[in-house]
């Protein structure tokens, strides 16, 4: 019975390692959206941009 298992497992383990490489693909660009365009040519702001900081502690999970 354990040959048997030991017999099962290779044979599914090694058809991973038969099966031919993929090739890449080349990478390319996706188009840009109309919504970059629209934030491209916002208007210069006209006056100061006020941002507050403040000292609270990150419980968001993130590192």
């Amino acid at each position: 019975m354990q040959r048997l298992f030991l017999l099962v497992a290779v044979m599914l383990l090694s058809g991973c390692l038969t099966a031919p490489p993929k090739e890449a693909a080349r990478p390319t660009l996706m188009p840009r959206a109309q919504s970059y365009k629209d934030l491209t040519h916002l208007p210069a702001p006209t006056g100061k941009i006020f941002v507050s900081v403040y000292n609270i502690q990150d419980e968001t999970g993130a590192i």
